[in-house]
């Protein structure tokens, strides 16, 4: 019976440390994406500025680096080809990952602004977008990565002990 509280009790505290540890996953994983939009963006202002990359080549470009934004921009690949538009196609995409990305209000704002000036603006109105695009999210990726590591550690010890605290009532 001993035997049975206390893995009870050792399930319980688990899975705190548990719950914990992916709080601190979803915090650098925002902080991630933040950082790598604006890589992307800095990519796209020298493909734009320099070598007059076609939208859909320069997608699909970005779509290959692996990190957790390519998949947005296979995304806008796919849907450009579709619909033949950029701000639908970007709009669209934007709907379709927003939730699982976890952007704030003001992070999917910018980058619906983004799209549409991507779609709507001449070659210097789009390398102006998105040199500001990219300033704007490496800010708040640099912003995300302090906070992650500090209310990452926060969170993974407040879970955790709130589960020896859920597995010390129990016994």
């Amino acid at each position: 019976m001993m035997t049975q509280r206390l893995i009870g009790a050792v399930l319980v505290a688990g899975s705190g440390a548990w719950v914990g540890q992916k709080a601190r996953q979803k915090l650098r994983r925002h902080a991630a994406l933040l950082e790598g939009l604006s890589a992307a963006c800095t990519m796209m202002k020298s493909e734009v500025s320099f070598l007059h990359t076609p939208p859909e080549e320069m997608f699909s470009l970005l779509a290959k680096t692996g990190r957790p934004e390519s998949e947005f921009f296979q995304r806008v690949s796919v849907l450009l080809k579709q619909k033949g538009s950029l701000a639908p196609a970007w709009q669209q995409a934007m709907e379709e990952m927003a939730e699982s990305w976890g952007l704030s209000g003001l992070e999917q704002s910018e980058l619906l602004r983004l799209g549409e000036a991507l779609g709507r603006y001449d070659l210097e109105g789009a390398v102006a977008h998105l040199a500001a695009a990219s300033d704007k999210f490496g800010q708040w990726g640099k912003e995300a990565a302090v906070k992650a590591q500090n209310d990452g550690k926060l969170l993974f010890t407040l879970w955790t002990l709130a589960g020896c605290m859920v597995a010390v009532l129990l016994m």
